[in-house]
């Protein structure tokens, strides 16, 4: 969905002020040539395959919760968007075999996610405008997908990822948009509750074991159930089932992916739900993201609007970032000589053969 023009942000604009995006901050670290093209010179470029599809889940998940829409429209929008992409030649990567395995797994997991997919209860606004004031002269934007109400002044919010999990440094990125939507929320009066993102690519699966504690596994969608097949052929409360016929029925409900099949006794030992993953709001995550949006501003003045002094990547070590994440592949020079290298170099081997 196109997002209208905010008042808040115009009249900070007719001030004069610097207006920021956790985006805009980021993309020096993943390519300061892209961020000059995209930030200085205003071409946004290319949508690749990622945003083109995350935007439609994120735009659909809105309606439903805005609207009411019927939750079937997620898989409708799911097989639009993938045949639109399609048509305009916006492909996947290939995996390292040049298949199609990094397709499949995605559309695989998402179809399952459209399938469970149940509204959250509660009272929630979407799409919610922040402004973080960092100075006199900066601020940072951003827009939380989904801020529930929590009463008495607490708000949670919650990020929807197509995503795969955060795992190192990557948690540590992804988190500081997490704390500069709390951080924006508090200097707007509000208390912060809680801080998570809707993994939509995965589910849990719980089950309490034999001592009575709650056993969780974080599973993909699309072979979750595959995944806990040892659980089911040995659930934590026995059942009345011959020993080849458990294996009979859970075998189909690995190929159906689906537990629906399978007796009321044994179904009904296992929990499903959507993959919440919560982020830790403490005073050392908000200091290490405040004193990183200080200094990512700092880089973009110091830089200034010389193309200079915007250097590329790496394209050789980090060509997947070029090829499948970059808007500006298509144009950007560094990147047409080292596809120009690589090719010239295949054929140099392959008339080396002979």
């Amino acid at each position: 969905m196109e997002r209208a023009k905010e008042d808040r942000l115009e009249a900070l604009k007719a001030q004069g002020k610097n207006i920021y995006s956790i985006s805009r901050l980021n993309s020096l670290n993943q390519c300061a040539y892209s961020a000059y093209i995209t930030y200085v010179l205003g071409d946004r470029g290319d949508n690749n395959v990622w945003a083109a599809l995350g935007s439609i889940m994120h735009d659909t998940l809105q309606n439903i919760i805005d609207n009411g829409t019927s939750t079937d429209s997620l898989i409708e929008s799911l097989q639009d968007g993938i045949d639109n992409l399609d048509i305009s030649g916006i492909d996947f990567p290939k995996d390292r075999n040049g298949g199609d395995s990094i397709r499949d797994n995605w559309v695989a997991n998402m179809t399952e996610f459209c399938t469970h997919f149940i509204p959250p209860n509660g009272e929630f606004k979407t799409e919610q405008l922040v402004i973080y004031k960092v100075s006199e002269d900066d601020y940072i934007q951003g827009y939380i997908d989904l801020l529930r109400i929590d009463g008495e002044g607490k708000v949670s919010v919650f990020d929807w990822k197509t995503s795969s999990q955060f795992k190192g440094d990557h948690l540590i990125e992804a988190g500081r948009q997490l704390v500069l939507y709390a951080q924006a929320l508090e200097q707007a009066g509000y208390e912060i509750n809680e801080l998570a993102w809707v993994m939509l690519k995965y589910c849990v699966v719980s089950w309490k074991q034999k001592n009575g504690k709650i056993k969780e596994k974080i599973c993909e969608w699309r072979n979750y159930v595959a995944q806990i097949r040892p659980y089911l052929l040995k659930p934590p409360v026995a059942v009345d089932i011959d020993e080849f016929k458990l294996d009979a029925l859970v075998d189909e409900a690995v190929e159906k992916n689906s537990l629906d099949g399978l007796p009321a006794e044994l179904r009904d030992q296992f929990e499903v739900k959507q993959y919440v993953r919560y982020y830790d709001y403490t005073p050392e995550v908000i200091e290490e993201t405040l004193s990183y949006v200080t200094d990512q501003i700092q880089s973009f003045k110091d830089r200034g609007k010389d193309e200079k002094n915007y250097p590329p990547k790496d394209v050789e070590k980090d060509s997947y970032f070029c090829s499948s994440l970059c808007g500006h592949n298509k144009k950007c020079p560094y990147y047409k000589d080292y596809c120009s290298t690589f090719i010239n170099n295949n054929k140099k081997e392959e008339e080396d053969l002979f």
